[in-house]
């Protein structure tokens, strides 16, 4: 079984509560993005450091976002207590709670896993048959072209001087009944 990602405690890394205003936020991030940035940072992983700041700091400034992630970060961890200075003041769950907690998720994320497959295969299915039934209109359209055409090739002068001939117009018009018949046969069928 694959391990469930940790998701990161952006307020943590913006050094801000949970309840802080945007102008916090935006501050924290002004003051971290100086005193972090690459050029600034001789780090191996100042850049590292720094696209996680700016990701922290780009999901809380936006209130849908900030909510969604709120909400996510609060599924995968059974705490609510905002971000201090000390992170020794935050609460830990049981280790009980968090490992059923864990399996629930595991177990859900399974369940979505084989939603997801069992969509794919239908639209798979779906997209088969609709390629099936494009190149089926496909040959249907090349197959009224060419009666179409077979029709108007009918009506030369060859034809209009035959139904003269005796017998000719009820042949002809035999002829043409028969090609209709097809035509309406194959459109059907």
């Amino acid at each position: 079984m694959a391990a469930i990602p940790q998701l990161p405690d952006y307020y943590g890394i913006l050094q801000v509560s949970w309840d802080a205003d945007t102008e916090a936020i935006k501050s924290s991030w002004k003051r971290l993005a100086l005193a972090r940035h690459p050029d600034k940072n001789p780090a191996k992983n100042a850049v590292a450091d720094f696209q996680l700041l700016h990701e922290a700091y780009s999901i809380l400034i936006d209130p849908s976002t900030r909510q969604a992630y709120d909400a996510k970060y609060r599924a995968f961890t059974s705490t609510d207590a905002p971000y201090s200075s000390s992170q020794s003041s935050r609460k830990t769950p049981d280790k009980n709670g968090e490992h059923k907690s864990m399996q629930e998720l595991q177990s859900m994320l399974e369940r979505c896993d084989n939603d997801r497959r069992g969509h794919e295969l239908r639209l798979n299915e779906a997209h088969a048959n609709l390629m099936r039934l494009h190149t089926e209109l496909a040959r249907l359209k090349n197959e009224v072209r060419s009666l179409e055409q077979e029709k108007a090739s009918g009506q030369t002068i060859w034809s209009y001087l035959s139904s003269f001939l005796p017998g000719g117009e009820s042949r002809i018009t035999q002829q043409r009944q028969e090609r209709d018949r097809l035509y309406l046969t194959t459109l059907y069928h």
